[in-house]
């Protein structure tokens, strides 16, 4: 499967775009990549994770403002993208690791902000 190429598609879509419409409207609803959200802040050792979801509530708090705010998290179900990630993952193992809010992150993972 050859891999797309982002700027014809980009072309197409921007090709039905009305260009006379208005570019910045108030935004009353903010969508964020849940992906994105678990590596932007670092988790901290020896704390719980109900601290880390409320940290990562705050940040989304923060992000959002007075909007309403939606997070997404996507790669669990059939996607258009999963011959891609198939092809960056070739070689790399990973554990499936089950988080309860009164688990202590100890040693079982590190993530920090890239």
């Amino acid at each position: 499967m050859n891999k797309t190429d982002k700027s014809t598609l980009t072309n197409q879509l921007l090709a039905g775009v009305n260009q006379s419409a208005p570019r910045c409207r108030p935004v009353n609803h903010v969508i964020i990549d849940g992906g994105w959200l678990i590596h932007r802040l670092p988790w901290k050792r020896n704390v719980t994770f109900d601290v880390i979801l409320d940290q990562h509530c705050a940040y989304v708090q923060k992000l959002a403002h007075s909007a309403q705010c939606q997070v997404i998290f996507d790669g669990y179900s059939i996607s258009i993208k999963d011959h891609e990630h198939t092809r960056r993952s070739e070689g790399k193992t990973h554990c499936n690791v089950l988080v309860q809010l009164d688990t202590v992150n100890k040693n079982m993972i590190q993530i920090s902000s890239s």
